[in-house]
């Protein structure tokens, strides 16, 4: 490929991921586990504690601290606290991987490999994590890109190496992320290309020694740290409970195993549908046979992690998402090397030139009902070019390749105008915004807020970070707090003490969230 088709396909990817994953993202409120990733972050900036994560004051290991590190990192670059900015890191993990497929020296296609980067980008799953801050956006990028590099660089008989110093940085940063269990998508690679090439070079080397040695070598530090700190018998006892409740949970729900196991491919949707491609014949008779060994390579490795994933009785859906990355490359594989047009791809390519046409109309229909704002606008016009290009055939002339790029500029329209028209529609019924500015409305500018055991309440990030700090229930009476928030219960036990004291409060703000129980905002006498 010449300079200027890499170009096109650079921008290509940039433009699809801009109108997929940055419209709306800082719109809706923190949901599922983003409060637990998030809110150690902003501590961290609060107190710069950076070592040990906190939430509502107390350490918090369920987690390694890379990706509370990411957030603090990204709200200090944005300058605010807001959704947009702890969200952010997840999206630009998701744009690195896309360009590493097409940037990367490799004899592998270039528009094969642009192909990947697109499957991958259109991914449901990708999407979905992509524009949260979870583990599991960020770390199947990081998988990807370790498994891809490696790949690669065996493929093209590189140094072994060569082969393991980006994987190993890679992983470094996944370790401090998710923990070992980060290692299976990775070693099941290794695996499945082994089984097929019986090469043991890129195994048994002094390379694979350091990747493991650099890779685990942070992970470490931080748990010395932590040992150095006092606090590693919590890390161990919550380690346990973590791995305890995946391996071995107290109480085996074989049908929710079973279910989740059967289940599990959803997580390539919608590309679920062509990956049976991978085992057809016709599919794969053109991939050269330089190449063959390594596409069966990654087709076993696919297979062995998703067994090993939904081996354990305590796994969930979100385990094997890290093998996405895996799954798109394979498919990419397969579609590139397929030249043959069959009836099925006749009847595809007319419901897509249906729905491209269909869109715009869509699109208008909303902004109709509920207005767009300007970056909707704007993202929605480089969609419609796009597709204009696409259908003209200027840019790619594959048809195969074609009815994928089209599907996927239809997946970037849909999540163009359901982003844009969420932004009108709130159904959480417990507004994590509103009842921080309760709370907030209550505090004049010039005071602060003490809280104290709050436990996980994600209305908390909502608050100012400046002008709240959390206090232990011990320190109330000595510290004397103006303005305290407080759970029930502890208002009770805080009551008793006060009335043999020189000193009261009055509940100026009483309310209840979710299932966490009432909460009580008192004011000092």
């Amino acid at each position: 490929m010449s300079g200027v088709s890499s170009g096109k396909f650079v921008l290509s990817i940039l433009l699809l991921w801009f109108v997929l994953y940055i419209p709306s993202l800082g719109h809706a409120e923190l949901k599922g586990e983003e409060g637990r990733r998030a809110m150690p972050g902003i501590q961290m900036l609060q107190t710069g504690n950076w070592l040990i994560p906190h939430i509502g004051g107390e350490p918090y290991f369920n987690k390694p601290p890379m990706t509370n590190w990411l957030v603090a990192m990204s709200v200090r670059l944005c300058g605010s606290v807001s959704e947009f900015s702890v969200r952010l890191p997840a999206a630009i993990f998701v744009l690195i991987l896309a360009l590493v497929l097409i940037i990367t020296p490799t004899s592998l296609p270039l528009l094969l490999r642009f192909l990947a980067a697109i499957l991958f980008l259109t991914c449901f799953t990708t999407i979905e994590k992509g524009r949260v801050i979870e583990i599991e956006g960020l770390l199947l990028s990081l998988t990807g890109l370790t498994c891809f590099w490696w790949l690669f660089c065996v493929i093209d008989s590189r140094s072994p190496l060569l082969s393991f110093s980006v994987p190993a940085l890679a992983m470094s940063v996944a370790l401090l992320m998710k923990g070992p269990v980060a290692y299976l998508p990775f070693y099941c690679l290794l695996l499945g290309v082994y089984i097929h090439t019986k090469d043991r070079k890129y195994i048994i080397s002094w390379s694979h020694l350091f990747f493991l040695l650099f890779s685990l070598a942070a992970l470490y530090s931080w748990y010395q740290a932590v040992d150095n700190s006092g606090m590693a018998d919590k890390l161990a006892r919550t380690a346990k409970q973590q791995m305890g409740g995946r391996v071995m949970p107290e109480e085996i729900d074989w049908g929710n195993w079973f279910e989740t196991a059967i289940l599990s491919p959803r997580i390539f949707l919608p590309w679920l549908l062509l990956l049976p491609c991978c085992w057809q014949k016709k599919y794969i008779v053109n991939i050269p046979g330089e190449h063959l060994q390594f596409y069966f390579g990654l087709r076993t490795a696919l297979v062995i992690a998703l067994i090993v994933h939904n081996a354990f009785p305590g796994t969930m859906t979100r385990y094997s998402m890290p093998t996405v990355p895996l799954a798109m490359l394979l498919l990419a594989w397969a579609l590139y090397y397929n030249k043959a047009l069959e009836s099925a791809d006749k009847y595809w390519s007319g419901l897509l030139t249906l729905l491209l046409y269909a869109s715009p109309a869509t699109a208008a229909a909303v902004a109709f009902r509920y207005g767009y704002n300007f970056i909707s606008l704007t993202t929605l016009f480089f969609v419609v070019l796009l597709s204009i290009i696409i259908l003209r055939g200027k840019l790619f002339r594959r048809a195969k390749t074609e009815l994928v790029l089209l599907t996927a500029i239809l997946i970037a329209m849909g999540v163009n105008i359901y982003t844009s028209a969420s932004t009108l529609i709130d159904l959480d019924p417990y507004s994590r915004r509103e009842t921080a500015d309760a709370i907030e409305n209550v505090i004049p500018d010039d005071k602060q807020l003490y809280i104290c055991n709050p436990g996980y309440q994600p209305f908390v990030f909502y608050l100012d970070s400046q002008k709240y700090h959390y206090i232990a229930a011990e320190a109330i009476l000595a510290e004397r707090p103006e303005y305290l928030l407080i759970r029930e219960g502890d208002y009770q036990a805080l009551a008793l003490e006060v009335q043999t004291g020189s000193m009261s409060y009055a509940i100026v703000l009483d309310f209840i969230y979710r299932e966490n129980g009432r909460f009580l905002l008192l004011r000092s006498n």
